[in-house]
């Protein structure tokens, strides 16, 4: 038997390409392991000198707990999305781990290293900086990423779960379309993601269509998230008295969406009958509330359950038929269009 020094069972996994459910398995020696990977997992053991303890055996849960990495609570679909990932596990019994990181990478980098010491047995991570953090990334760890999509996450071993923004782009200005506007505006978040510019992408593609295009001066980018609402407001105000033109605005959320209406309605400008507004997410109070925004609807029950579905089927071995979902979005009708 080998002298090397004995090592923990996520290095077990790692040296065999296999979970640490499936090294757990093979400790317990469950018969759902495959006698190829039984083989790989117990030589790898024997060739480090592995020691099993001795009250180890007969765990009937060895899934302890799951990490999740929220980027901002700054979004309602984001807090919403995290409670009903939340819900999911612990309906199974499983623990959950939260570090919320405010957009900030350096924290990110720190909660990500938080979570691998705590031997989490799996991670979701939402709208994290995956390209910012790809260095110190443990692929060996199960992870679904929702609302991440960078360049770093098209690999096609990579699991994650995103609503489909150029249709959601689409779908926006078919609405102002339809109403009848020609002269559409476009504010979007101060953070530059693939999602954002693909919803912008399918709105500017949907004008381009019918002979519109949309200039650089129409699409606007807001400072900071400091306070969405009144940066939003102060913006919209500053535009029209600036002399920018427009009869619709397609908005990156619905608290901006808001805050676009009430700056309107300051300068004695019209909502919908002159500016016509569009937000994004369909949740929060700004959409629900008696300022009625319309706005496009991302169905955060389905995304979290998909993403929790991928990441415990990965966690358990299972077979996983798509690791890049797509989830559909739809117009919820407000009194701003």
């Amino acid at each position: 038997m080998s002298n090397k020094k004995n090592i923990s069972m996520r290095e077990i996994a790692k040296l065999c390409n296999v979970s640490i459910a499936t090294v757990s398995r093979v400790m317990n020696n469950e018969s759902n392991v495959s006698n190829e990977t039984r083989k790989k997992v117990l030589q790898v053991m024997e060739e480090y000198n592995y020691q099993i303890k001795d009250n180890y055996y007969h765990i009937e849960n060895p899934k302890n707990s799951i990490g999740v990495i929220l980027a901002s609570s700054q979004s309602d679909y984001y807090t919403h999305v995290q409670r009903h990932v939340t819900l999911y596990f612990l309906n199974k019994g499983i623990d959950v781990i939260h570090y919320n990181v405010e957009d900030n990478p350096n924290i990110e980098s720190k909660a990500l290293n938080a979570l691998y010491r705590a031997k989490v047995d799996g991670l979701v991570m939402i709208s994290c900086h995956s390209d910012a953090i790809n260095d110190i990334t443990n692929y060996t760890i199960p992870t679904v990423w929702i609302d991440s999509n960078d360049k770093n996450l098209m690999k096609s071993n990579s699991l994650w779960v995103t609503s489909d923004h150029y249709v959601s782009g689409q779908m926006a200005a078919s609405e102002f379309i339809l109403k009848g506007c020609k002269n559409p505006l476009i504010i979007t978040g101060p953070y530059k993601s693939i999602r954002q510019s693909q919803r912008n992408q399918g709105f500017i593609d949907s004008f381009k269509e019918i002979g519109i295009e949309i200039s650089k001066d129409h699409i606007v980018t807001v400072p900071s998230i400091n306070d969405p609402f009144t940066e939003t407001k102060d913006l919209v105000k500053y535009l029209y008295i600036k002399g920018l033109r427009f009869d619709c605005i397609f908005v990156v959320n619905d608290w901006r969406a808001l805050g676009a209406m009430i700056g309107l309605q300051q300068l004695n400008i019209r909502v919908p009958e002159q500016v016509k507004i569009i937000g994004y997410d369909g949740i929060s109070l700004a959409s629900k509330s008696i300022f009625n925004i319309t706005s496009i609807r991302q169905n955060t029950e389905l995304i979290a359950r998909s993403a929790c579905e991928l990441l415990w089927n990965k966690i358990n071995d299972e077979e996983i038929t798509e690791n890049h979902i797509i989830i559909p979005t739809d117009l919820v009708q407000g009194q701003t269009t």
